[in-house]
């Protein structure tokens, strides 16, 4: 049942230590089948259960000499990892955890800033596998890649409009200027509105905020999913976009902020599209900054005070529905 839910969650890799089980998995050929031998060994590599330090320093010597090592820590986990991390950052040998949870496979992924190259589930339990293979989405967003759907939409309108009540998304990372999140009122535009880590008068900067947008936008989760701005709390998972959408990072929110505010309404039309029309409210002040796209092409920056008719801002288009944050296939229209 495990490993039948796991293929279905389109997890290819299987680590074996039954051989029979393995030749009977491993004919099938949907997926990649490791054999770990009684010594520990399989092909360039070395599965070490850690229960000491001393086997964490014995691991360690010997870390060179395999192109990947699997740890199973059966008491401590954090520390015997950061160890083996420190010592093999600049080597080719990649470092693999066996985790009994996804929990622990987020601790493991985000040690020294460096994390481990991969983890290993250890589970019969279906959910705790969907669950794993959630994070293994996500972990795509860690690492980095462009965004699909990017296009460009160019401003037909600015309106300040009366008091509403926005957002400000307060993460537990620290954001580049060129850095911010994925909002607007419809799922199927949805702008860069960048975060306050510049430098301006009259206010200190903040690294970490986004002052994202009104109550009723939507905002893009890691993994793709999306919640409207007035849902998302403290411990939720946002997506981390560059002002070029050639990058993307998971930050965890760790405040949202409702406050009513003067807002200003940004009207624009999809380049790709000229019939499909977006917009975008955020507050009325001029260290809300958004992405935008320079003659040359390249990604650029402005405060909402420099925005003129016919800027040019960089948006994420697509066009399937959202239900409960999750994209599907259904017509739909907005205004």
């Amino acid at each position: 049942m495990a490993l039948t839910t796991s293929l279905e969650q389109n997890i290819t890799d299987f680590i074996f230590t039954d051989e029979s089980i393995f030749e009977e998995w491993s004919s099938i050929g949907r997926f990649n089948a490791t054999l770990i031998n009684p010594t520990g060994h399989f092909t360039n590599g070395l599965y070490s259960c850690v229960s000491c330090a001393e086997d964490v320093s014995i691991l360690i010597d010997n870390a060179y000499k395999y192109d990947r090592i699997i740890m199973d820590s059966t008491d401590w986990k954090i520390i015997p990892a950061e160890n083996l991390i420190a010592t093999c950052q600049n080597s080719n040998t990649e470092i693999f955890a066996v985790v009994n949870t996804t929990q622990e496979a987020k601790a493991m992924f985000g040690m020294l800033q460096i994390g481990v190259d991969g983890c290993v589930l250890r589970t019969e339990n279906v959910e705790e596998i969907i669950s794993f293979a959630s994070l293994k989405s996500q972990m795509i967003d860690k690492i980095g890649g462009t965004i699909d759907g990017l296009t460009y939409a160019t401003i037909t309108k600015i309106s300040p409009v009366n008091l509403g009540e926005r957002v400000c998304i307060d993460t537990c990372s620290i954001l580049r200027e060129d850095e911010g999140l994925l909002v607007g009122s419809s799922s199927q535009a949805m702008f860069v509105v960048l975060s306050e880590a510049a430098k301006v008068a009259y206010v200190p900067s903040r690294a970490f905020r986004v002052n994202a947008g009104a109550v009723h936008s939507y905002c893009m989760l890691a993994g793709g999913n999306t919640k409207y701005l007035a849902e998302i709390c403290a411990g939720d998972e946002v997506m981390i976009v560059s002002n070029n959408g050639a990058s993307t990072r998971t930050a965890i929110v760790g405040r949202a902020k409702i406050e009513s505010r003067p807002l200003l309404m940004i009207e624009a039309f999809v380049e790709a599209d000229s019939n499909k029309k977006c917009t975008l409210f955020v507050q009325n002040a001029e260290t809300v900054r958004l992405a935008t796209v320079n003659d040359n092409g390249t990604g650029g920056m402005q405060s909402i005070s420099s925005l003129d008719e016919g800027t040019r801002l960089l948006l994420k288009s697509e066009t399937k529905a959202r239900h409960v944050g999750l994209a599907i296939e259904e017509d739909l229209i907005e205004k």
